[in-house]
């Protein structure tokens, strides 16, 4: 009975963990495309600036 008791504690441990990374790689890619966004402006200001001298 134990056993199984720790099988389950475990799978809710691993559930949590699992869910835990999730909610960490979703904050980390919506940090990404933030990023992407400033980068391609920059892009277009660099070209915009390229275009005027």
């Amino acid at each position: 009975m134990q056993k199984i008791h720790d099988e389950i504690q475990l799978d809710e441990n691993t559930r949590k963990l699992i869910f835990d990374i999730n909610k960490e790689l979703k904050s980390k890619d919506k940090e990404l495309k933030s990023k992407d966004i400033e980068i391609n402006a920059l892009k277009i200001e660099i070209e915009n600036l390229k275009s005027i001298i």
